[in-house]
This record gives structure tokens, sequence and C-alpha cells, in this order.
């Protein structure tokens, strides 16, 4: 495997060893590794030319699956530029308080986004460039004309692998997003530990229909893929259900890579054990995301025998941590083993080490490990200690290496996968004028993993229904993180200290 330090590398190496090589194949249409490359030096000079593009400008990419998130996003890269993916489900309102945080410079996006591009320059007070792909509009560029084709000698910017690379938006547990800093060497050398442990080859057939603005996915599912020079199906999505498996033939995957609850969905369709472990050649499945039951794991096995490898990670940590191996025995309930490079370990509330299969807070130290939350000293400062990544997840590890995830110290939510913590939806919650007190817990559901339950006390004389808080926070709040379920309460239960009891609240549900 040819030496990077940089990601832009990995384009640029792929184009030259295996030009003709499919390297994305998206609606029907294949782009080999040097027509891809081709689209982001051509878009990366114009970047530079057209639009101003400066070392170090943050650049959000919003946009759903499409070929045109891995150009956007290797072409900022190649001119020295940040990206910052960008949660396609969050309000123009979520998305403001982002771009404030780190100044976001310019805006990727497509025409099917621009309602709500309008709504957050109407909000935000620095000026934003706008790349639109899709109908040209007034005062915003066309993505076709920045994809104009260039001269061959352009002034490539030489990278280092410490320059940051991506900024990465997660859910804060003070009720706003934080935002976590990947160099080009976190990136990579998680690209790296993931080829190792699941052994994957170049003729390896990815899908990829999860997200592509969470780093899972774009992680295991786009830089993974490019680096060993294997070939992805972008779907745009998970749902209708029926063209992920419609590509399962067609397109002849091997790797498939998903969350649990696709998983319980193909445990429960009418679907012919046969069909898998005869006429697809489906050779590996990956979870992650969330954590995967025990009997999913086992069943999914048993029934199609094909290995099932669960791993754990976080935005943090670039996002892989630990995986299920699949040349040792696998472990119904582990997160697996750490990655090759990657320590882990398991302490008390003083620092020290636990014992084997003893609970603790599982702090992670590797070259995979963030350099930080912009511009949150503080907080960084409380995540990173020593040299380890406190991860805020209890956990523990049996005499034979294996990681088990045990409870969270976080109070979050894990909604298909995304982090949902109570605290923001508590925050909206306590906006609204005749609330009096609430608290928000996750709820076990067989289909999203968990949905946000609001338990919640009015002030005196007021009366309200559940489709009205329900309703006030889709008006604030991205769909998947508004609760489910809504039960009200003359008053919350406290502790002994007046706090509200989250304990006495999840015994209720």
């Amino acid at each position: 495997m040819v030496c990077m330090t940089t990601l832009p590398e990995i384009v640029r190496s792929a184009s030259l060893r295996i030009p003709s090589k499919i390297a994305v194949k998206y609606k029907g249409k294949n782009i080999t590794y040097q027509q891809l490359y081709r689209q982001v030096s051509a878009l990366a000079v114009n970047l530079q030319q057209k639009a101003h593009l400066a070392k170090g400008d943050r650049v959000g990419i919003l946009l759903k699956n499409c070929p045109e998130y891995i150009i956007a996003y290797f072409a900022c890269l190649e001119i020295g530029a940040v990206v910052v993916p960008l949660n396609t489900f969050l309000t123009a309102a979520e998305l403001v308080y982002i771009f404030n945080d780190c100044q976001i410079k310019m805006l990727i996006t497509a025409e099917s986004f621009l309602p709500t591009v309008k709504k957050i320059q109407s909000s935000y007070p620095a000026a934003l460039d706008v790349i639109c792909s899709g109908k040209k509009e007034p005062g915003i560029l066309s993505w076709l004309e920045m994809l104009d084709p260039h001269p061959i000698n352009w002034p490539v910017i030489p990278g280092q692998k410490d320059d940051l690379a991506v900024i990465l938006y997660t859910s804060g547990t003070t009720g706003y997003p934080k935002g976590a800093m990947l160099s080009h060497d976190n990136l990579l050398s998680n690209i790296r530990s993931c080829a190792k442990a699941i052994e994957l080859k170049d003729n390896d057939c990815f899908i990829l229909f999860l997200p592509m603005f969470h780093a899972f996915t774009f992680t295991v599912c786009v830089l993974l893929p490019l680096f060993i020079g294997a070939k992805t199906v972008i779907l745009e999505s998970v749902m209708p259900f029926h063209r992920v498996l419609k590509s399962l033939v067609i397109d002849r995957i091997t790797v498939f890579v998903s969350i649990p609850v696709v998983y319980k969905l193909l445990l429960k369709a009418k679907i012919p054990a046969f069909f898998f472990f005869w006429v697809l050649p489906l050779r590996l499945c990956v979870s992650g995301g969330a954590p995967l039951p025990p009997e999913v794991q086992a069943g999914f096995e048993r029934r199609f025998k094909i290995p099932l490898l669960e791993g754990y990670g976080l935005s943090e940590a670039s996002p892989v941590v630990s995986i299920n191996p699949l040349s040792d025995v696998r472990r119904p309930g582990s997160i697996g083993k750490p990655l090759p490079g990657v320590e882990v370990a398991v302490i008390d509330e003083n620092g020290k080490e636990m014992e084997t299969n003893e609970v603790g807070e599982i702090v992670i130290r590797g070259p995979n490990v963030m350099q930080g939350y912009y511009n949150a000293p503080e907080l960084t400062a409380q995540t990173l200690r020593g040299g380890w990544l406190y991860t805020g997840d209890m956990g523990r590890v049996n005499q034979d290496g294996y990681l088990y995830i045990c409870d969270r110290k976080k109070d979050m939510i894990l909604v298909h996968g995304m982090n949902v913590y109570s605290r923001e939806v508590e925050d909206v919650l306590l906006s609204h004028p005749q609330v009096l007190e609430v608290a928000v817990i996750g709820k076990k559901d067989e289909h999203h993993g968990e949905i946000p339950v609001a338990f919640v006390a009015l002030k005196e004389g007021q009366v309200l229904s559940a489709k009205d808080i329900i309703n006030f926070c889709r008006a604030h709040l991205a769909n998947y993180k508004v609760p489910r379920q809504v039960r009200f309460f003359r008053s919350l239960p406290k502790t002994a200290t007046g706090k509200i009891s989250k304990k006495e609240l999840r015994a209720i549900l």
C-alpha cells in the first residue's frame, strides 16, 4: 500500500495505480478512479480561482448521498480547506449555530436545500458563498461551472499529516453541538486500522445507504473502500428497502455496512436463507452506530451464515475504536477488541484501571483520537486528559480482551444510531411559556433503537396536549430529536437534593 500523509492522496494515488477501475456507482452510472480524481482536481482549482477559497477556510457540505459529496470533500482537502459535514436532518436554526461556531465561509449544497439555505443566510451575519447542484440561481455558483476543465499544472497546496481536515459536529451535553477536530492523520490511521481488522480486499464492493454526513458511514463506506481501491455503490437512502435488496443482487455487493435496525429488518424479511449464502457474493456484514442486540447478531449469523461484526466508535475517535474480529471468535453483546494501534482502558473515577470484568469508564488512546473540540478549550480539557480520550461510556473488559458497553455516563439517546442529548430537547421544551419542568429520557424501541420520551409538568392552570408538545419541538428540532411520547405530571419526581430523578422516570417506563 502506498504511504500517504494526507487524505487527498487516496484518490490521487488510485487515479494513477488503477485509473480505469470503478470507484463509485450511483443511479446506474459508473465513475472510475481517474474520472473521480479529474473532477476532484477540477473543483479544487476552481475553488481557488473562482471562489477564492484558501487554506484553513471552513466549507460546509449539505448534501444527500451522491458522488458530489465525495468530490466536494476531497476537493476542499486538496487545497487545504476544512470540511464541515452537515446533518441534513437539522433545521435552519440548528445549522446556524454550527455556521456561527466555526465561521463557515462556503456551503456546497443541492437545489432541494435552497429554502433552508436562504433561512440560514438571513440569520448568518458573515458572508457565505454557495455552490449549488441543480437549478442555477442569481448569486449562487453553479456546480457544473465549478467543474470546468483546468490547466494540468495548477498550484497544489502541500498538506501535512497534522493539518486539520474535518470538523464533525455532534450533539452536546450542554444543549449545543460540539465540533470534533480531526486531522488527516487521525482519519488515515483509522482507515488503515479498519482495513487490517476486517481483512478487506481490493475486489470488494461496498453498499452505502446510511447518511454520508455520519462519521461511521463516511469513514467505513467511502474513505475505507477508496483507500484499498475497492468499489462503492451509493443509494440515496435505506428506503425504499427493496432497492437495497435489489442492489445486493445486481451490484454483487460483498461488504454490507449498516445499523442494528436494518439487520432486524433483514431477519424479519421473508428472504430465503440460501439467497444470501448461495446466490449472493456477500461475505461480510458490519454493524455500528448503536448497540446490536445479541439475539440479532446470533440469529443473523445462524440464519444467513454470514459474519456480522459489531463495532464501536465515536466521532472523537475518527470514529472506529473496536470491532469483533473476523478471524477470531465473535462474542454476541460485545463490541469486540480494539483496532490495531488503538489502546482502550477501563478506569474508575480516580483514573485507576479496573480489574477484569469490573465496570468503569472507557478511555481511548491512539493516533485516531481527535485534536480537540473546535472553539471549546474547557470542554477539550475535560475530554482529553493525560493523552486519553474520556468517552463517557461505561464498560468492562473480559479475560480475553473483549469490550462490553454496560451503560452511558452521558445522558444520551441513540435514535437510528444518531446521538440525541436529552439536555438539548429539554432546553427547547423549557422555552415553552406554559411548561414548568421537563425531563427527557430514552426508551428502547424495536424500529428506532431508542426514542425520546418527554415527561412534562405544566405551570398552574395551563393545558397542553401531547400533540402540542410534539409540534412545538418539531418547529425547533430535527425530526429524529423530537419526543415520540409525552407523559404529563403535576410535578416530576425529585432526588433528595431537589434534582429531577431520571432513575424514577426510567422505572416508570
